[in-house]
């Protein structure tokens, strides 16, 4: 399980699954932590990782504001 700090608010990843609390979404947390954990796989020599939504719209929707899966 990794942990997170942004200010004061705490985010879990478990299982490379993570989700922000109803009360702080929509502040750009997520997409903070998704290019974090983007980064950490580029440092670590990762070349793959998957993104899934869980459905099809949301996964359409996440792809729009955070591009296609692809490390660099």
């Amino acid at each position: 399980m990794y942990r997170a700090k942004l200010d004061k608010i705490w985010a879990q990843i478990r299982q490379g699954a993570f989700v922000i609390h109803p009360s702080y979404q929509r502040q750009g947390i997520g997409k903070t932590l998704f290019h974090h954990i983007k980064n950490e796989f580029i440092r670590q020599g990762h070349k793959k990782f998957y993104l899934d939504a869980g459905f099809s719209s949301s996964q359409q929707y996440w792809e729009h504001i955070l591009g296609k899966p692809r490390l660099y």
